[in-house]
């Protein structure tokens, strides 16, 4: 007897194609216009250094309003640094985005091979364990950054000692003198 024939696939309800073939599009029109933002913005990051002279980047409010410096805090000057080649300037600017940046880019990139051959893409199932230690390591990195105390306060966003270049970013003083 056909193997086939004893063990039958369920099929799927015949209204089932039409509303997949919509959340594809819909996926595929998101992932799209995701990729399109992100290398528009790179581009912008590439031509416009973020500097204190420039506006068109936006301050961080908590470092405005307090003088602390959130998780975020030179996360655009980390991408400038990395779009021109310093690896080691960005990990000043930002140690943990850089840190995490691979499986950011490996997120992403198995978010487009799914929406490319056809598959739902949705935030991975992790670990709770996972989650924590993302969560807690990020809060540390937030109020690790902000001590005055070598070598904590080379997590915050610091210009490094001999790296006067043309073109170069400005960054604010870890021990709260300001920008530079």
């Amino acid at each position: 007897m056909n193997e086939t024939a004893a063990n039958p696939q369920p099929q799927p309800p015949p209204d089932a194609e039409p509303a997949i073939r919509r959340r594809m599009l819909k996926q595929r029109v998101g992932v799209a216009l995701v990729l399109g933002l992100i290398v528009a913005g790179c581009v912008v990051v590439y031509v416009v250094p973020p500097d204190e002279n420039n506006t068109l980047f936006p301050r961080c409010t908590l470092y405005r309003l307090t003088g602390l410096h959130c998780p975020g805090c030179g996360g655009t000057r980390c991408v400038y640094s990395l779009m021109h080649g310093d690896v080691l300037q960005a990990a000043a600017d930002n140690l943990y985005f850089l840190v995490a940046l691979p499986f950011l880019l490996w997120w992403g990139c198995r978010g487009v091979w799914a929406t490319v051959v056809g598959k739902r893409f949705a935030p991975p199932a992790y670990r709770p364990w996972l989650y924590t230690f993302i969560w807690v390591s990020l809060i540390a990195f937030a109020v690790l950054r902000n001590v005055p105390v070598e070598p904590f306060s080379w997590l915050a966003p610091h210009k490094l000692e001999g790296e006067e270049k043309a073109g170069s970013v400005t960054y604010p003083d870890t021990v709260g003198r300001g920008w530079q």
